[in-house]
């Protein structure tokens, strides 16, 4: 797992990790992730860090910190896009879903968080309803409540029927997991080709054109570390993404190149729309600010 300091693992992983003695091999360990084994291979001594180190350490710290807050900024004003019924803000990296009706035991697949966020969804309680900017797995989302179906008992054979679909996605997913695990090895290994696996599987060779990180196709995983760890594999390599209850195992056509001839244009391009957006965020910002400072009066006569 790597080199950890206190206080960056789950509480219950770092209260047993840290009163480990290297080489011993910890008692499971329950956390809402599932049950772990610990072992503890080395331990480092703690040293002062030489003062660059720390610069860049908090550097880095305060750009990320920076970072979420502007997401969480845009993130908001798109909300409330949604709620005065305005055209949307468009944002670089957004995605939109829906989910099928669902109870409050039973996350749908298609919501994306395993944070425990989708509880939340139920304190909204009328149609159209928004929550707050929430923090997930992927990134700062809100939701809002499409419609309400009220609470049936289910024939057996509708149940059945459910159970038996949920089973086959499930097994098939398994499946497809281990065999593409396998024929990724071989890809890797040269012991197989990539044609004759398509071939074979009967199945057609998507050649999207070359992409951004930023515009990645949509076959592919949306999931920005998937993405971004595409561009760090040398050209012929291999990698696979489940998206959409497919998988998908995917070779590099060409190694990540940038195209230095646009790149001051570009640049002056990238100024000038960086300075538009920052107008945009303070002038939002000051109507948000307008907003939650409005006030309003009621005139005598009126009862509640």
């Amino acid at each position: 797992m790597g080199t950890f300091e206190r206080g960056q693992l789950l509480p219950e992983l770092d209260k047993v990790v840290f009163s480990l003695e290297e080489g011993k091999i910890s008692e499971p360990v329950q956390t809402s992730f599932g049950v772990h084994l610990l072992k503890v291979s080395r331990r480092k001594a703690a040293r002062v860090a030489p003062f660059e180190e720390a610069r860049k350490k908090v550097e880095s710290s305060l750009r990320a910190e920076k970072a979420r807050a502007l997401v969480k900024k845009k993130i908001r004003l798109l909300r409330y896009d949604v709620e005065d019924k305005k055209p949307e803000t468009e944002i670089p990296g957004l995605q939109k879903g829906e989910t099928s009706y669902s109870e409050i035991k039973t996350r749908p697949v298609s919501f994306p968080d395993e944070r425990g966020l989708w509880p939340a969804v139920f304190d909204l309680k009328k149609k159209s309803d928004l929550s707050g900017e929430k923090k997930g797995d992927k990134g700062v989302m809100f939701f809002q409540l499409l419609d309400i179906k009220a609470s049936a008992v289910p024939d057996f054979k509708e149940v059945k029927k459910a159970v038996r679909k949920r089973y086959v996605l499930e097994k098939s997913g398994e499946i497809a997991d281990r065999k593409s695990n396998v024929w990724l090895s071989e890809l890797q290994k040269k012991e197989r080709a990539f044609e004759d696996l398509a071939v074979r599987l009967k199945v057609k060779i998507m050649k999207p054109k070359a992409f951004s990180r930023g515009d990645a196709p949509g076959e592919i995983n949306k999931n920005s570390g998937f993405v971004n760890g595409l561009f760090r594999i040398k050209k012929g390599g291999f990698n696979r993404s489940r998206s959409q209850g497919k998988m998908y195992i995917i070779r590099i056509a060409e190694e990540p190149a940038a195209d230095m001839s646009k790149y001051k244009k570009e640049k002056r391009e990238l100024r000038k729309n960086l300075l538009e957006e920052k107008r945009r965020l303070i002038f939002l910002q000051r109507m948000d600010d307008l907003r939650k400072g409005a006030k309003i009066r009621i005139e005598g006569g009126f009862s509640f």
